[in-house]
């Protein structure tokens, strides 16, 4: 059976409230698929085809992204809502599952505090980019950020202390800019 294209445009909004989403679909040609995703590897992971097929671009629509792993939502511009769970992400030997908030190093299971799952998952969302430490700030406490950040350094040196030697990945401090995660080799002394 096959079936015509869903959608002749699509807008994909990331890290925008769904009420303001819902504004926009409203507000859209009919035959145009608005999508919302928390974060930008949400929507990558909604939006990569088949394997092998180039993924496409995806900008951030919002500057201020919340750490928690709410699954993609799909509205379309007649009002339709379409829950889109996200695929586990991938880095070294972690598995990290935002739906069932577990975090896997091989076959064995991290426990950690919501805050550290929550720093974990968002590092892990973009491995390329430098999280500064506001931006952290602001995902993790819904504060603004005044200058100091021991609280986010201890939430790392827990979080570093967790994922241990064997997890494939390692927080790093940027000097005087914030933290990203970065796979490491597989070779484990």
């Amino acid at each position: 059976m096959s079936h015509g294209p869903i959608a002749q445009t699509l807008v994909v909004c990331v890290g925008l409230p769904l009420k303001e989403v819902a504004a926009l679909a409203a507000s859209v040609a009919h035959g145009t698929l608005v999508m919302a995703a928390s974060d930008v590897e949400t929507a990558r992971t909604v939006l990569a085809g088949p394997v092998g097929q180039p993924m496409p671009a995806v900008s951030s629509a919002a500057t201020g992204t919340d750490a928690s792993a709410a699954p993609a939502t799909a509205i379309t511009a007649r009002g339709s809502v379409a829950a889109v769970e996200p695929e586990p992400i991938r880095v070294g030997r972690l598995t990290i599952d935002p739906p069932v908030r577990e975090v896997l190093a091989g076959d064995q299971l991290l426990r950690m505090s919501a805050r550290e799952f929550d720093l974990l998952t968002l590092l892990a969302s973009d491995l390329h980019r430098v999280w500064p430490f506001g931006a952290l700030v602001k995902a993790l406490w819904h504060t603004d950020y005044l200058g100091d950040h021991e609280q986010l350094a201890s939430t790392v040196k827990r979080l570093r202390k967790r994922l241990g030697p064997n997890a494939g990945c390692e927080v790093h401090s940027v000097h005087g800019v914030g933290y990203r995660l970065q796979a490491v080799d597989a070779a484990v002394a």
